[in-house]
């Protein structure tokens, strides 16, 4: 672009300088130097004209080349890029293809550079305008030199118009230069400015591209609001599932919750009422054995103390170690019988805390701990139980034992029983006897002190584990009720988004019924206009052709008519004696010719107008319904 600039100003410059030394070389005469200065004020005016042309293409251009670097588009203004980038987005705005060839058309009158009309031929008719006013002027002084009677004035006069004829070609000459240096000056610009122009229309197709990738994006746009429509929809369907499946998994676990804590409660309960059932028979079947043994071994020492008095001495001794082991066998029962339920008790608690830490730990352990818990204390109760039947067991088993030793000695030494030692042994098991019951009267105390202390601690269990299930069912309904809030209120706001989708879409719909409903009736509409104007048409072209056929007829009258005054001018026939019959036959067939034609060409018109006026009421019945439909 700069070098086009470049040339039409060296192109300027050497004109102007080459135009100065023509004129001042060739000389020309007074009225010569007007068209000289003409020519050099027009040649100025054209060529700075160019410049500027040039100086405007050059700042678009590089307008175009900051757009397409920068890719953003320049502020209104009003220059051409900015009136061909306003105009393109008010087509793009309105759907208009901007490579139509409507909108090209648009574009290119719309916002362009022109170039101005060329100034060559003016130049040209300028110099030949000075041409012919120096020839003119050197004729009439020739023509006054002829006047001249002296041969020497004549050739004075001749040479002055041959030496002024280098100025009277002089101004043509300067014209067709000027001419030539504005025709290249304009090709050069004429050159730059269709570069310019194709340039710019790149530009502007380019444009189409963007909008199309807006367009695009748009749609992309609009495709995610359908996804997250969907996503919505789907969470909502998913959130209300959640919910149904959690106040489901709540209920159900607040029900096995409390079944397994009443379960449990009712199965410590009758534990230890069998317990305590178990050990208070188990204690009355030793007191009564124990009782029935000493009532037999008094019997048979009362029986048998007579006789056995002599023997007493050496039976004592034996007698009295068995008495001793049975006092430590039946003092040893007590001792045993309270580390056993000792046993039980440790073990009682010890599952019940491990039962409690259990419920406290998890839920999902509760059922799985209460069988271990029960498993356990069954287990537990199930062997304290059992070693104390195999205690009592093996007490009554040595009590027998030692009853049948004393049987055995007694009645080895019944023979020699004395009343002495009856009485002192009497004594001695009257004595062991009151013993006894004390020992049985402290051992109930105790096991009553310990079951009451069992049942103490059972109860107390039994409300740590009360408690403990309120507390659980308590955070588990506060948590279901914070979750069914929060999914009722995400529910609810997605219900009243489906119902205003549902308003706006049933309300499309209707209007989407009206405008079809609305174009079927203009459709049908349309089509009876279609067949009536078939109709007409058809039944016009039936008449015009039956107008044709008679038109014909009676050309083909006009023309054996013509063909017969022909022959009656041309004097073949031998009817001349009958002209005047033939001139009025004649004149009877024009005329009826005449009458048919003319009421065809009446009848053809008449219809013509019947079918014009009942087409234009069709149409205006069409367009009555239409308007208000385009109101509303």
């Amino acid at each position: 672009m700069k070098n086009a600039f470049n040339t039409i100003l060296i192109l300027t410059v050497v004109g102007f300088v080459a135009l100065i030394a023509g004129a001042l070389y060739f000389g020309a005469p007074a009225f010569g130097w007007i068209i000289m200065i003409a020519i050099m004020a027009v040649y100025l005016v054209e060529q700075f004209s160019a410049i500027r042309k040039m100086k405007q293409i050059i700042a678009e251009d590089e307008v175009i080349d900051s757009c397409e670097k920068g890719n953003a588009y320049p502020e209104p203004g009003t220059g051409v890029v900015a009136k061909r980038i306003e105009l393109a987005k008010r087509l793009l705005q309105k759907n208009i293809r901007l490579d139509s060839p409507i909108a090209f058309d648009v574009l290119s009158s719309g916002s362009s550079i022109p170039l101005n009309r060329s100034v060559g031929s003016t130049v040209i008719l300028l110099g030949l305008m000075g041409t012919f006013f120096g020839l003119m002027q050197s004729v009439a002084t020739a023509g006054g030199a002829i006047d001249n009677s002296t041969t020497q004035g004549t050739l004075d006069t001749i040479q002055v118009l041959f030496q002024n004829m280098k100025g009277i070609f002089g101004t043509s000459l300067c014209g067709l230069f000027a001419a030539l240096i504005l025709s290249a000056s304009r090709t050069v610009l004429s050159s730059k400015r269709d570069d310019f122009m194709a340039h710019l229309d790149t530009f502007t197709l380019d444009m189409q591209e963007d909008e199309s990738a807006e367009g695009v994006i748009e749609e992309d746009k609009n495709e995610l609001e359908r996804l997250f429509e969907s996503v919505e929809k789907n969470l909502s369907v998913i959130a209300s599932s959640v919910k149904e499946g959690l106040a489901g998994v709540v209920s159900m676990v607040g029900e096995e919750l409390s079944a397994m804590t009443s379960k449990l409660n009712q199965d410590v309960v009758e534990s230890v009422q069998k317990v305590s059932t178990e050990m208070t028979s188990s204690i009355k079947t030793v007191n009564d054995s124990l009782a029935g043994a000493v009532a037999n071994m008094n019997e048979s020492t009362q029986k048998f103390g007579e006789l056995v008095g002599a023997s007493v001495t050496n039976a004592f001794s034996p007698i009295n170690e068995n008495i001793g082991a049975l006092s430590k066998s039946v003092e040893a029962i007590p001792s045993k019988l309270d580390d056993k339920l000792n046993g039980i008790s440790v073990a009682l608690n010890a599952s019940l805390e491990g039962l409690s830490s259990g419920v406290k730990s998890s839920l999902d352990g509760v059922s799985g701990n209460v069988e271990t818990a029960l498993s356990k204390v069954a287990s537990e109760v199930k062997a304290g139980l059992d070693g104390v039947a195999s205690d009592v067991k093996a007490g009554l088993q040595d009590v027998a034992k030692g009853t049948m030793d004393v049987a055995y000695l007694t009645k080895d030494a019944m023979d020699e029983a004395s009343k002495s030692i009856g009485d002192s042994v009497a004594e001695q098991v009257k004595q062991s006897s009151e013993q006894w019951a004390d020992f049985m009267q402290r051992l109930e105390d105790k096991t009553t002190a310990n079951v009451d202390s069992q049942r103490e601690g059972l109860e107390t269990l039994k409300n740590v584990a009360l408690q403990v299930a309120e507390k659980a069912q308590a955070g588990s309904a506060e948590l279901s009720q914070n979750v069914s809030e929060k999914l009722g209120a995400l529910s609810s706001d997605i219900l009243g988004a489906f119902q205003k989708l549902s308003e706006t879409s049933s309300v499309l719909l209707e209007a989407q019924k009206a405008l079809t409903e609305s174009i079927d009736n203009r459709v049908v509409k349309e089509k009876e206009a279609t067949d009536a104007l078939g109709g007409n048409i058809v039944e016009t072209a039936e008449l015009m052709r039956v107008n044709q056929s008679e038109l014909s007829a009676n050309l083909e009258m006009l023309r054996s008519g013509l063909e017969t005054i022909l022959e009656k001018l041309s004097g073949d026939t031998a009817e001349h004696e009958e002209e005047d019959n033939f001139v009025e036959h004649l004149n009877q067939s024009l005329e009826a010719f005449h009458e048919r034609a003319s009421e065809v060409l009446m009848e053809n018109a008449v219809k013509t107008q019947e079918i014009l006026l009942e087409v234009l009421e069709q149409t205006q019945r069409s367009a009555i319904p239409a308007q208000p439909k385009a109101e509303g």
